[in-house]
């Protein structure tokens, strides 16, 4: 390789000041009230980045895992897998303040450690392979539209395939479809009270779901 006609450079640039105030803008800083909260950055880049951000909010922090290292010597940074979940379900808090008395609390979740978490699907198999990877269930939203309805059991097979690779098990029970209901006295009823409104409903959801031009019958 030759060397270039024009030496290059080496320049320092602290990105910190302009990120914390980026990610701060999202956010109405006067609205936070004030609160404790145990965070667990799992030796990753949150310990870097978050500190600065904590400084300018009404958070006292028990910060757990702060120090970065990438071999992640406590747990993987994956918040959806429940062992990674552990540590913060299990800290006590007892805090008084203006706002809350917390004594010997912990976090609410706690007691229901095996409800069901499950990855949403639509059309395409992202979601599917997704709750696969990390051995959730599924939830198949928009279960009655024909075009996510013809592709149920293909997303199906994609959660078992992608379970079975990453050594999960995809139960059939863990699998839920969703879809409108609307219930009446009776069937005529039903048509009436679905009367006003529907049209903008559906055609709403035409801008969401890619399922054609939203025009087309207006």
């Amino acid at each position: 390789m030759s060397r270039g006609q024009t030496p290059g450079h080496v320049q320092e640039v602290d990105v910190y000041p302009a990120y914390v105030e980026k990610a701060l803008s999202f956010i109405d800083i006067a609205a936070v009230k004030p609160l404790r909260a145990v965070i667990d950055a799992a030796n990753g880049m949150a310990g870097v980045m978050l500190p600065p951000i904590l400084e300018r909010l009404p958070i006292d922090a028990v910060r757990c895992f702060f120090e970065p290292d990438g071999t992640f010597p406590n747990h993987e940074p994956n918040p959806l897998l429940p062992e990674n979940r552990k540590l913060i379900m299990a800290k006590v808090v007892t805090e008084k303040t203006d706002w809350f008395t917390c004594d010997e609390a912990v976090l609410q979740m706690r007691p229901y450690s095996d409800f069901d978490i499950a990855v949403a699907s639509s059309v395409s198999p992202s979601g599917s392979k997704l709750a696969g990877r990390y051995g959730t269930g599924l939830l198949s939203i928009a279960a009655t539209e024909p075009v996510a309805f013809e592709v149920l059991d293909y997303n199906f097979q994609v959660w078992q395939q992608e379970a079975a690779l990453n050594g999960f098990v995809a139960n059939r029970d863990k699998w839920r479809l969703m879809g409108p209901i609307h219930i009446a006295d009776t069937y005529e009823q039903a048509k009436e009270n679905c009367r006003f409104g529907l049209e903008w409903v559906f055609h709403y959801l035409s801008h969401i779901i890619p399922v054609g031009d939203p025009n087309a019958r207006r």
